[in-house]
Order: C-alpha cells, then sequence, then structure tokens
C-alpha cells in the first residue's frame, strides 16, 4: 500500500491497462474470421473444383447392381462414416489445453469410411457393411486397418460383406453373396 501513495501516477496507469486489456479480449471474442482470412485464401482464386464423380467407376457399376438386386428394400449409401454406424462405450476427458472434450477410441473410427451401407428403411439403422476390396487391401496398413473395421462392426453386430473389386458384376452372384 504504501507504493500507491508514493507513486499516486501508478493507480491511473493499472487502470488503463487493465482496460486496454479487457477492451482487446472483447474484440477477439467478437471478431469473426472468415475461412479465406482464416488460412489466408484468395477469396476470388480458390483452389477448389466439383468432382466430376463421388465414386471410383468399379464403384459406381458395383452400385447399379447393388440397386438393381436391393429393389428398393434397402436405402443405400455410399461412403459411409464408420462413426456414422457405431459409437464408443468409453468416456471422453477434457483436454484442458483446448477445452475441448475428447475420445481416442472416437478418434479412430471418425475418418474411416465404409464403401456401401444398407440402412433399414423404417428406422435407418444400419444392416448391412459392404466393403470393396482393390489391390490397396492386400497392403500390410490397410490389411490392419481392415481387421480393425471388422472387429467394430462385428463388435456392434453390423454384417460386413466383403466383395473383389470389378468393372463387372452378375446380380445373380452378388444377390446370393449378400444374402438380402
Amino acid at each position: 500500500m504504501a507504493v500507491l501513495y508514493t507513486y499516486p501516477v501508478l493507480i491511473p496507469i493499472i487502470i488503463i491497462v487493465f482496460a486496454v486489456k479487457l477492451i482487446s479480449r472483447q474484440k477477439k471474442e467478437t471478431t469473426f474470421e472468415t475461412p479465406t482470412t482464416k488460412y489466408n485464401i484468395d477469396e476470388n482464386n480458390l483452389p477448389y473444383e466439383k468432382k466430376t464423380s463421388q465414386i471410383t467407376e468399379a464403384e459406381m457399376n458395383f452400385y447399379k447392381v447393388l440397386d438393381e438386386v436391393n429393389a428398393g428394400r434397402f436405402d443405400i449409401q455410399r461412403q459411409v462414416l464408420l462413426s456414422t454406424l457405431v459409437d464408443t462405450t468409453s468416456k471422453s476427458f477434457t483436454d484442458y489445453s483446448t477445452g475441448r472434450k475428447f475420445n481416442p477410441d472416437r478418434s479412430r473410427i471418425n475418418r474411416i469410411t465404409i464403401d456401401f451401407v444398407l440402412f433399414n428403411k423404417e428406422d435407418l439403422s444400419p444392416y448391412l457393411a459392404i466393403e470393396l476390396d482393390d489391390a490397396t487391401h492386400q497392403r500390410e496398413d490397410r490389411m490392419g486397418r481392415d481387421q480393425f473395421v471388422e472387429d467394430v462392426l462385428e463388435g456392434a453386430g453390423i454384417r460386413l460383406i466383403r466383395v473383389k473389386n470389378s468393372y463387372t458384376y452378375n446380380p445373380e452372384t452378388l444377390d446370393m453373396i449378400l444374402n438380402l
């Protein structure tokens, strides 16, 4: 306290510094960055374009035959996130550095997609997952991923069928494999 009486000029300076910090904090909270300013992108020259297709030609050929075999019984979805089909039973924890909740088990399934999923039309619950296996499924890292997906889906009670990727599919054979 003796310091404040000795230096009466300090009180207004402390108040001004505190006020400036408070105002700048409020400005940060009310300033909204657009994605173009946040990522320093020229909004007149964005580096994106429309894809010609959501899936490969072989996947499209499979989809057409699957749609024929399905005959409207199920809702067919393509490139479905595994985290859309299953949820984790483990608890999240808070990352105190960011304040966000985090669940490592959910993170493991967040970016994994299943090629095709048939959903029950009544309640949109998953009925059958289908993976088309091309040559990349022979890689060791991919085989580990595939085993993980199989284990997760089996544990959740969702049937998974693996179909060798091809440019042509026989409807009768596919009907027999899928057992719809």
